[in-house]
């Protein structure tokens, strides 16, 4: 994410400031918002705030904590830490966008059943890497039979390192 200066402003200034990231976004086509907000953030700013409203939905619409961390690839904490402010209420303002009819998350995903994980998970096993041939396993094993060995230096009992502290 982008570095910002953690010095605080003067209040009024940060107000006007929020009202102008307001107009710039309030009342204006959806492509232009999306313009204009995309132009100001950056890449890892728009991957977090889209997870963020991803999280958002996903609570409104009831899915477990484990669920939506999976599916968004964030932690389950990050999950708990969003819920609790929707709880707050902290997010009461716009769920009544979410909650429109208008609205259809479902597009962005599907609710997965055990059978949909079973699935998913026979299709990884199934794309296991071949096995090597037979006659490829018998070169490695030629060629490894024909390395030189080393011969390991005797030690007696004089020379051999002293146990210390039971690591060795």
């Amino acid at each position: 994410m982008a570095n910002t200066s953690s010095k605080v402003i003067d209040n009024d200034l940060y107000i006007q400031l929020q009202n102008e990231v307001a107009d710039l976004l309030s009342d204006k086509p959806r492509d232009v918002v999306a313009e204009n907000l995309f132009s100001l953030l950056g890449d890892e700013e728009v991957m977090m705030l889209s997870k963020r409203l991803g999280m958002i939905i996903m609570i409104v619409e009831g899915y477990s904590t484990y669920a939506i961390s999976a599916k968004l690839a964030v932690s389950d904490s990050t999950v708990r830490n969003i819920l609790s402010k929707y709880k707050e209420g902290r997010f009461d303002s716009f769920i009544p966008y979410i909650k429109k009819e208008s609205f259809n998350p479902s597009s962005m995903w599907e609710k997965k059943t055990r059978a949909d994980a079973n699935k998913a998970r026979a299709k990884r096993k199934s794309t296991k890497p071949p096995v090597p041939k037979p006659a490829v396993l018998a070169k490695k094993a030629a060629a490894q039979a024909e390395t030189v060995s080393t011969p390991q230096p005797e030690t007696s009992a004089e020379n051999k390192p002293k146990k210390r502290w039971g690591l060795w």
